[in-house]
């Protein structure tokens, strides 16, 4: 029986050895104890639980002899380790309307209903044994912690990123997670104020961080004590594209992950394979901002197509042909070569230009009639040949531009027919290995235009355990199996998938 923890609190109180003569005429001490029935509830097992019991003198003084405790089931319940009456000790008086406060102490070693009685004894035999009865119900604690492993995604160098881990507490017993032990500590932490409390069968967030020290992928790991006991163990990951879980690396979720060419993973309009928008940013991810739009200078003369700004603070507006260096307003105009050379809106001193779009029939305008059709126009999802090159819709989202029958067919005006028969729904018109029907491949990408990226390859983690065939689980089609279990000894599995371990034995 566990003793030593336990401790007398006396209130109000002298103490006092000696014994008195009880005379019939003195008033009877009235000793009481209280409360007379202790229901400590449900308490998780090895943990110390102390609790008051209180001993009033209601008329008279009177001293207290004798202090036993019985335990009925279990041999948890104990009493101070001053109440050792072979000793000496254990008598102690109470003054009339004063009262004592006795700490006793629960231990429970073991689940089960444990109760137990309190005998009292004062020196006025008048009060007789004064009996109380304390109960508790012990519950071993149990908690479930997931993720099991945490992915943190792409982080810049000197950032900071942040995940959540939720602890459910799946006993009857309140739980108290008392603090969080992380590896390594330069990296991986919480700010999270312990302890934390998590009621019978509800749940807590624990937010925790990761800071990218350097650019390389970084491991670690992240284990919750309740007490000394820990929970779960939960695998830490950051900047490790290429063997994490590809959806924490496609946080935009447009298909493409940081190691499959996706230059901006918090924006799901910058993609491979995008339509560049007049916006200032790099929509395909191909190193050039603005391209092929009126705010880029597509021919490099220094102009661009857009009347008001480019994106380009060193390129002024005002380009009527950006598919021609030597058509800008800084050009001097030439004469019969029907081109509005510098950009005047006049071609030649009045050479017939009936649509004004600076290009006569004779200077290769196919659609003397179409402003938005000329040599080198921007091309438009509208099934004209805009630039004149034989070619419709080519670059847009109505054309398919990698060949495979497929094109994206979204447009600013909305969903409209494919040009040429092609079919709507390519996610990447560059790459003729993305399209609806396509195979999956462990390449980072989407290729089956499903809005997951490798799923149902090495590289994806099908399970949901955390961990990918090339993170290093050897059984992706069984959450209880990978490298963050624990191995079951005599179950004939590498539940752990570490070769090292072997099958069967305790790690």
């Amino acid at each position: 029986m566990r003793t030593s923890f336990l401790t007398l609190v006396a209130s109000v109180v002298g103490l006092s050895a000696c014994q008195r003569t009880i005379d019939t005429d003195i008033l009877p001490c009235d000793l009481s104890v209280s409360p007379a029935l202790n229901d400590l509830g449900d308490l998780p097992v090895g943990t110390e639980h102390l609790f008051n019991l209180r001993m009033a003198a209601n008329r008279a003084a009177c001293r207290v002899t004798n202090v036993a405790i019985n335990n009925i089931d279990g041999d948890y319940f104990a009493l101070p380790t001053t109440f050792d009456t072979s000793e000496g000790f254990g008598f102690f008086q109470i003054e009339r309307d004063e009262f004592v406060d006795v700490e006793l102490g629960y231990f429970p070693l073991r689940e089960g209903y444990h109760r137990a009685q309190l005998e009292v004894t004062s020196d006025d035999p008048r009060d007789g044994v004064q009996t109380v009865e304390v109960r508790a119900h012990a519950d071993t604690p149990a908690a479930t912690v997931t993720p099991w492993t945490v992915d943190f995604g792409a982080v810049d160098v000197g950032g900071t990123g942040i995940e959540r881990v939720t602890v459910r507490n799946d006993s009857d017993v309140r739980l108290t997670v008392t603090r969080a032990g992380f590896s390594p500590e330069a990296i991986f932490g919480s700010d999270e104020a312990f302890p934390v409390y998590v009621e019978p069968r509800d749940s807590a967030e624990i937010e925790i961080y990761a800071r990218a020290l350097t650019a390389s992928a970084q491991t670690g790991s992240l284990v919750l004590l309740v007490g000394d006991q820990p929970l779960q163990n939960v695998s830490l990951r950051l900047n490790d594209c290429r063997n994490g879980v590809p959806s924490a690396y496609d946080r935009d979720q447009d298909g493409f992950t940081t190691c499959g060419g996706d230059c901006d993973d918090d924006n799901a309009a910058v993609r491979p394979g995008a339509i560049e928008q007049p916006d200032s940013v790099d929509n395909d991810c191909d190193g050039l901002i603005d391209d092929g739009t009126a705010t880029g200078d597509d021919d490099g003369d220094g102009y661009c197509d857009s009347s008001v700004s480019c994106a380009s603070p060193a390129v002024l507006p005002g380009d009527c042909n950006d598919g021609d260096a030597l058509v800008n307003p800084g050009e001097a105009e030439l004469f019969g070569n029907g081109i509005d050379d510098d950009c005047d809106g006049g071609v030649d001193g009045g050479t017939l230009d009936y649509d004004g779009d600076g290009y006569t029939e004779a200077a290769g305008d196919c659609d003397g009639f179409e402003p938005t059709v000329f040599p080198g126009a921007p091309e438009l999802p509208d099934g004209l040949d805009n630039d004149c090159d034989l070619f419709r819709d080519e670059g847009t989202a109505l054309a398919d531009d990698d060949g495979d029958g497929y094109c994206e067919g979204v447009t600013g005006g909305g969903a409209r027919p494919c040009t040429d028969g092609a079919i709507l729904g390519d996610c990447n018109d560059t790459d003729d290995d993305s399209f609806p029907t396509a195979n999956e491949e462990a390449d980072f990408r989407d290729n089956d235009c499903d809005g997951r990226v490798d799923e149902a390859t090495e590289r994806f983690d099908d399970d949901g355990d955390g961990y990918t065939e090339l993170g290093g689980d050897c059984n992706d089609a069984n959450p209880s199996i990978g490298p963050n279990t624990l191995e079951v000894p005599g179950n004939g599995t590498d539940d752990d998938c570490n070769a090292a371990t072997p099958v069967g034995q305790a790690p």
